[in-house]
């Protein structure tokens, strides 16, 4: 009977100060729009350089920024209640690609 008291107490203990990392997190969405750059949009955002640098240098490492299809949508991450920018999310939108038969003569 112990262990249950303890082992209810130490549930509650630990759901009473849970707190999820969204509640922690601000997100803001921003879409790119013709002629826009990574750099406009973490302007736009109002990200300071050294940051803009640093973020924008780690998705060139994954992805081509220049290829970027207008209206994709680009999801910067900050601590709650400050300009702290701790993660840029790029989801991509799924690109199908259609193939054009071609006639083969027999």
């Amino acid at each position: 009977m112990h262990n249950l008291i303890k082992f209810i107490f130490l549930i509650l203990f630990f759901f009473s100060g849970y707190s999820s990392a969204e509640d922690n997190i601000t997100i803001i969405s921003k879409s790119l729009k013709k002629g826009d750059t990574f750099y406009k949009v973490f302007s736009k955002v109002e990200i300071n350089n050294q940051d803009s640098e640093l973020f924008i240098s780690s998705l060139k490492r994954r992805l081509d920024l220049t290829k970027m299809p207008t209206g994709q949508e680009i999801k910067f991450y900050f601590k709650l209640d400050t300009n702290l920018l701790l993660a840029v999310a790029v989801p991509l939108k799924k690109i199908l690609q259609f193939f054009r038969g071609v006639k083969v003569k027999k």
